[in-house]
């Protein structure tokens, strides 16, 4: 599906509105990639429940207006193509058979933190442009810090 200038979506969104089916299944699609709605047997372009607790969790979640409504190039759509496109960072186990020894890290740490710090590198990137684009997007950016936070404390820290 081609992108217009500001995001994937042709038509507003949600209940009650007059949908594009083609931008429902795409916005069924990146919230299914996120968690958000359940994969359907037989996708379909049109609003269920579902896709309507969907989208309200993802504006819940990212400090968004909790209305269950898109709009092309509006705070929900431009949220969901920079998680989309760029999904958080899954939490890396330890490999059970490397423990550590008391006083010093395991040889895998490095590779770890390397592979981290690349992937925040790009994270970084994207919320400055972000910030430089969109006054309205803190909750995205705030839920981004979180994560990033919560993950190197986790990678700091080691199993529990």
């Amino acid at each position: 599906m081609s992108e217009n200038r500001v995001g994937f979506l042709k038509k507003p969104v949600g209940n009650n509105l007059e949908n594009d089916e083609g931008d429902v299944l795409e916005t069924k699609k990146r919230l299914n990639r996120l968690g958000f709605f359940e994969k359907e047997q037989d996708p379909n372009g049109i609003i269920t429940r579902d896709l309507d607790n969907g989208i309200k969790n993802f504006q819940k979640e990212n400090g968004l207006r909790v209305d269950g409504l898109m709009f092309p190039g509006g705070e929900t759509e431009r949220a969901l193509m920079v998680w989309s496109e760029n999904p958080p960072i899954p939490q890396i186990k330890p490999d059970p058979h490397n423990v550590p020894v008391p006083g010093r890290k395991p040889a895998q740490d490095k590779e770890i933190f390397d592979r981290l710090e690349d992937r925040i590198k790009g994270q970084k990137d994207i919320l400055n442009l972000i910030l430089r684009g969109s006054k309205g997007m803190f909750g995205v950016i705030k839920n981004v810090n979180e994560r990033v936070i919560k993950i190197l404390d986790d990678e700091r820290n080691g199993p529990v």
